[in-house]
């Protein structure tokens, strides 16, 4: 029975002694929070909350041009001592540099080195910009005008030409297209031969019926002044007569391959060559592989 009372006593002991212990310990911060930089002008205004109990202390601003730690502390500039109670401070750091900021608190003159980011040591830079920049954005926008868009300058546009329209499309000579695709093609090893028109073996024999006459007529008219359009136009109606050899036949798809190419109408040329190589496999095929050069776009 005494010890349950004892016990019971006890038990009723431990919080007054407890509570009584906590009152007596202080846990206040013994350094400023809420540190804040902001740039004005050429001038970096700081600002921050002091701690409750300020009894005997005094604040040391710190500047550094890099984050400020305990370990570089000794490294740093002090800027100015500050005593409790003014909450602000202008500094006037150099120009295009990025500052770092801490206030270390004094007590009873003995230093707290305590850095605490985004509390009493800024957890970013602020950069100062140069005075030329300044002044040229003031210029630019007076703080009570409202901004101006301006638009940005554009070229000249195309001149008109009056009732004259465009110049019509010519082909370029055999020597201009030569120079103009060695410039533009792509660096493999060898430099990019343009096409010329060919003529089949057979075709350089006088030998052979009508519709042969006929054939090397074209080639040594229309053909070989390069019109295509003609050309064409005169091998689709000599492909139109009936009973046509089929060598000859595969022949005239093979020079109607070459006016489609050489009129920029790829796809029509290697439909024209794809079935003249059944005949005339080894001078078709090499127009094929050039058409798929052509159409396949350069990395």
């Amino acid at each position: 029975m005494r010890f349950k009372s004892f016990s019971l006593v006890l038990f009723l002991l431990i919080p007054h002694a407890l509570s009584s212990q906590a009152a007596g310990i202080s846990l206040q911060s013994p350094f400023v929070s809420y540190l804040n930089a902001e740039v004005n002008g050429s001038s970096v205004v700081l600002t921050w909350r002091d701690p409750a109990d300020t009894e005997g202390m005094v604040y040391e601003i710190h500047r550094y041009s890099r984050a400020i730690t305990v370990e570089n502390l000794n490294r740093t500039e002090l800027v100015a001592h500050i005593a409790p109670g003014i909450r602000a401070f202008t500094d006037h750091p150099d120009e295009d540099t990025s500052w770092w900021y801490a206030i270390i608190s004094i007590k009873d003159e003995k230093a707290i080195n305590l850095i605490v980011p985004w509390r009493n040591a800024l957890g970013i830079p602020v950069t100062i910009k140069p005075k030329d920049e300044i002044q040229i954005n003031t210029a630019i926008s007076a703080p009570n005008e409202p901004q101006r868009y301006n638009p940005p300058i554009r070229p000249a546009p195309l001149p008109f030409l009056e009732g004259r329209g465009f110049p019509d499309r010519t082909l370029l000579s055999a020597e201009a297209a030569r120079a103009l695709g060695n410039i533009l093609s792509p660096e493999t090893g060898e430099l990019w031969v343009p096409a010329e028109r060919e003529i089949l073996k057979a075709d350089y024999t006088d030998a052979g019926d009508k519709s042969q006459v006929v054939l090397k007529g074209i080639l040594e008219g229309s053909f070989a002044r390069g019109d295509w359009p003609a050309a064409e136009a005169e091998l689709l109606e000599l492909s139109a007569i009936k009973n046509l050899p089929k060598d000859l036949k595969a022949r005239i798809l093979f020079y109607k391959g070459e006016c489609r190419y050489f009129q920029y109408n790829l796809q029509g040329a290697f439909l024209s060559f794809l079935v003249s190589s059944d005949y005339y496999y080894k001078e078709s095929r090499r127009w094929m592989i050039r058409i798929y050069r052509d159409m396949t776009p350069v990395s």
